[in-house]
């Protein structure tokens, strides 16, 4: 599943470094399993909503242009990844310049992937020259936001991590979104002969792209109450509301909600936004700018949506 950044940064602490880490190597879904878990008992019966107005979504831009003018370099860095799902210009000139100035390698990549998905060249041109970086998680980070962005020129990269047993599956997820016969082959072993663990990724990544190979692997773990945030994702995707109510949970977490809201938006699901509103104007600064990210993904249908 493609990373939120503020996700990232309320899951990590801060920064793009471990992106790799939480997408290619073995274990990524057990951070959110309990988390969604633990909470399905709480969740109220899903109601339908009426599509969420203008209203909501310019809430959401203000928080966030809130923290983009404000004197926390990291809130205005987080800020302006959220606002270039809209193309906000001062997003745009914040990411541009971190792209310029900022002494991390990895900051960087995450400035070019969001200016990419708000379609400036900048961004892909600099993902495409980091597949030739000498570190292999910087080369590793940018296949991944290019894949991400259905872009095939960092596949070389995957299919040589796909070679080594720690990163195969990692690899083959991301991968899997260009329809890759290789990946997609690792993928279906995997679920075929897998651990269960990597049987669920596999079943979800398969998922994900419309293939219900592994959707009653996907289904049984949800009878048993322990659906992940990314099995979760394909059941809805599959066009299963099975895996409503664990995104409807995962809307109320700060790490969660910006992947579960693509997760809702790509599938066309309508949950309640009360509480993402609530959050925006009541909730400490990383919940508001979570919320207020997931508002846009939500509320505005011109926002960018990246490939989960």
């Amino acid at each position: 599943m493609r990373r939120s950044s503020v996700a990232l940064w309320a899951l990590m602490g801060g920064g793009a470094a471990l992106a790799v880490a939480s997408s290619l190597m073995p274990g990524r879904h057990s951070q959110v399993e309990a988390s969604v878990s633990a909470a399905l008992n709480e969740l109220p019966p899903a109601k339908e909503t009426t599509p969420a107005g203008p209203t909501l979504a310019a809430s959401a831009r203000d928080s966030l242009l809130d923290a983009l003018t404000g004197p926390s370099p990291r809130l205005r860095f987080l800020a302006a990844l959220a606002l270039s799902r809209v193309r906000h210009p001062a997003a745009e000139a914040e990411l541009a310049r971190v792209l310029a100035e900022d002494p991390s390698v990895l900051w960087r990549l995450e400035a070019a992937y969001a200016l990419a998905r708000a379609g400036r060249p900048e961004g892909l041109s600099t993902l495409v020259e980091a597949l030739g970086a000498r570190r292999r998680n910087v080369r590793l980070e940018a296949a991944r936001s290019l894949a991400s962005l259905g872009d095939p020129r960092g596949a070389k990269v995957l299919r040589a991590a796909m070679e080594l047993n720690s990163m195969r599956l990692g690899a083959a997820e991301a991968l899997a979104v260009l329809k890759d016969p290789g990946a997609l082959a690792v993928l279906r072993s995997v679920l075929a002969s897998g651990s269960q663990e990597n049987r669920l990724r596999a079943a979800a990544a398969l998922g994900r792209l419309g293939d219900p190979s592994g959707i009653e692997l996907l289904r049984s773990i949800v009878a048993a109450g322990q659906v992940d945030l990314a099995g979760a994702s394909a059941l809805m995707l599959l066009g299963d509301e099975a895996g409503r109510p664990a995104l409807e949970v995962a809307l109320t977490r700060t790490a969660l909600r910006v992947p579960a809201a693509l997760a809702l938006r790509l599938a066309n699901a309508t949950p309640d936004l009360t509480g993402l509103a609530s959050v925006i104007a009541e909730g400490d600064e990383l919940a508001r700018m979570t919320a207020a990210e997931a508002m846009l993904i939500l509320a505005d249908a011109d926002s960018a949506c990246e490939t989960l």
